[in-house]
């Protein structure tokens, strides 16, 4: 399968008034932090793959993701256009939190190219076609729990946050979550990072310190190599 280099452009979101997306597979969309998603390769039936929910880092060329240039679908990019407004819409008007609508967006593309590859093209204008996705996507995210490829607490944020924007896409509150198997995040396996002891940081910049010395003396003072580094015992 040959994947083709293709050029994009890049908005800033929230889409000013006067723009109007005329060819949306060239579109990537830049949030208000640098990170960008290229929701233009959408518009393309077959892509590189996105199997990782934490898209979105900054791009330094103008080069998006690799795509099958005569994979392009005519609906797709009426669907990615809407999308892109309602993305710009979310950002002005929703009241959520900018990185929540990032973060959304990010799985929602993971969960595209599943449906691509599963051949469920049409989740983004078809609620019963999304939401006959949306089962199988779940069932399939309960296995990766099973084979120990992610947490339970993972698997329940991704379903969470597509059940919410197909929710809000095709304005129904309740069409996706009746009939399917919710997962429920489970907050004891949510484990906080702690910060390191008094005694553990002293002892790290205690290391620090004396491996500064170190070099500092084998430098300045043109020892002879190799040279020992003395440490203390810490």
């Amino acid at each position: 399968m040959q994947l083709d280099h293709r050029t994009i452009q890049i908005y800033d979101l929230p889409l000013r008034s006067d723009i109007d997306i005329l060819q949306p597979e060239y579109v990537t969309l830049r949030f208000y932090n640098g990170r960008t998603i290229d929701i233009g390769a959408l518009c393309y039936l077959i892509r590189q793959p996105s199997f990782k929910t934490n898209l979105g880092n900054k791009r330094t060329t103008l080069t998006g993701k690799l795509v099958q240039l005569n994979s392009i679908c005519e609906q797709r990019k009426c669907d990615i256009r809407l999308l892109i407004s309602f993305i710009s819409e979310n950002i002005t008007h929703s009241g959520k939190r900018k990185e929540t609508i990032r973060d959304m967006i990010a799985r929602l593309v993971v969960f595209i190219g599943w449906s691509d590859q599963n051949k469920f093209y049409d989740i983004l204008n078809n609620q019963k076609i999304a939401k006959k996705s949306l089962i199988q996507y779940s069932q399939y995210l309960k296995e990766k729990v099973l084979r120990n490829e992610i947490t339970f607490n993972s698997a329940a944020r991704q379903q969470n946050s597509i059940i919410i924007f197909l929710s809000d896409f095709f304005e129904n509150e309740t069409f996706f979550s009746i009939g399917i198997k919710i997962f429920r995040r489970n907050k004891k396996q949510d484990k906080n990072t702690q910060p390191p002891s008094d005694d553990a940081k002293a002892k790290v910049l205690a290391l620090c310190e004396h491996l500064f010395d170190g070099l500092t003396s084998l430098i300045l003072e043109n020892k002879e190599y190799p040279y020992k580094l003395k440490f203390l015992h810490i």
